[in-house]
């Protein structure tokens, strides 16, 4: 299993006193073992929720003081690194160990983790002809440590700010698709009935948990949320992120529900939502347009689908973060990104016209000062600048 794996990793290749403060936050009754820090990610009970909230604040507290020591994704100077270029050799298939062997000239795993460690080049080499030849079931796999690194899912802000304001005026039955740790989702089902879907056990059993405390009405670790959404999103996109209004989760839930699975083989039957939110999460799909047809086919005529992808200007900014700091994967997993028109015409062909298309986050003076001028000139602005990301709205005809 993945997160015992890394679990046993971790603790022999991370600083023993951060081994030490983590192992210390299992429940006495336990056995401090990497086994059991994996089953406490694989529960949704009171007891395996407050573990794992506890978790997330102590990783938060080691990414400040000790990033090299934190759990952390594709960094070349951080503790876990060898253990994904471990993990991705073991599931490359033989002709592309066989092109590793010709081009880099290492012929054992150890020799490329220290070749990828030392030469940005080598690492750059890997991302853009190896990495591809990970499937979307590698990269599932991949997610459950990656989900370990923060408690949120990123697209907490994006919801609060962009769908939330339309969408708590809607009624029926919500699909939450690519749900994350269920924040959005708790947030929805005090207006709608909410299914959140993901492909991330972890994720899921923090969203359960959550649900299954408030249910019980024992709300009071709303405040500890709210501050690591917070600290985590400001670890991202820079400076403090207010995020969350005061009583945002005072109102009683209507019925919440969680279950495990893939975007584009949905499990439910046809005509079931009268709203679809996906944010931060087609990106990250090998066949979006499966994806789409699949929300075409579970939602009611007039339903509204809510979506944020990155544009062709995210897209030129990934690359360059991802040449000049050497990544070895694609940075964040992006395999896709879309212009309005091309968006549109993605979902138009399943019968979903467009209500709604906007850009936003958009690019600071000081990361676009860190462009070339070649790149500069490829940015496509508007005006209020060169925006990062798209949101759009879209109804079922």
């Amino acid at each position: 299993m993945m997160l015992e794996r890394f679990f046993d990793y971790y603790l022999n290749h991370t600083a023993p006193e951060i081994a030490e403060r983590i192992l210390a936050l299992l429940p006495g009754n336990l056995e401090k073992t990497p086994n059991n820090l994996a089953a406490m990610f694989m529960q949704s009970n009171e007891e395996a929720f407050e573990f794992q909230l506890a978790f997330f604040e102590a990783m938060a507290d080691i990414r400040q003081a000790d990033p090299a020591h934190c759990i952390m994704f594709d960094d070349s100077t951080n503790t876990c690194y060898p253990f994904f270029i471990q993990c991705a050799w073991e599931r490359l298939p033989p002709a592309a160990k066989a092109k590793t062997r010709d081009q880099l000239g290492i012929s054992e795993v150890e020799e490329l983790i220290r070749l990828l460690i030392a030469q940005p080049e080598a690492r750059n080499w890997f991302r853009l002809n190896l990495a591809a030849e990970l499937d979307q079931g590698d990269l599932f796999a991949f997610n459950e440590v990656i989900a370990l690194i923060n408690f949120s899912s990123g697209g907490e802000y994006s919801f609060l700010n962009l769908v939330y304001p339309q969408l708590k005026a809607l009624r029926g039955k919500a699909l939450d698709a690519g749900c994350g740790a269920g924040f959005g989702s708790l947030v929805m089902s005090q207006h709608l009935e909410v299914t959140g879907i993901d492909a991330c056990r972890p994720r899921l059993n923090r969203a359960r948990g959550m649900a299954n405390m408030l249910r019980e009405g024992k709300g009071s670790f709303l405040s500890r949320v709210i501050g690591l959404i917070e600290t985590e999103m400001g670890e991202i996109f820079g400076g403090n992120r207010t995020l969350i209004g005061e009583g945002i989760l005072e109102e009683r839930q209507k019925q919440l529900t969680f279950v495990q699975g893939s975007l584009d083989r949905l499990g439910f039957h046809d005509q079931e939502f009268d709203v679809v939110v996906c944010l931060d999460v087609l990106e990250h799909t090998y066949d979006p347009s499966k994806v789409i047809r699949e929300f075409a086919r579970v939602t009611r005529p007039g339903a509204m689908i809510f979506v944020t992808v990155p544009n062709a200007n995210g897209e030129l900014y990934q690359r360059f973060e991802e040449e000049s700091s050497g990544a070895t994967f694609p940075a964040m997993l992006h395999l896709h990104h879309w212009e309005p028109a091309g968006l549109a015409d993605l979902f138009q062909g399943q019968g979903l016209e467009m209500v709604e298309m906007k850009p936003f986050d958009y690019l600071t003076l000081e990361a676009l000062e860190r462009l070339s001028e070649a790149d500069r000139a490829k940015l496509v602005a508007d005006d209020s600048g060169f925006p990062l990301q798209v949101f759009a709205v879209f109804r079922k005809v």
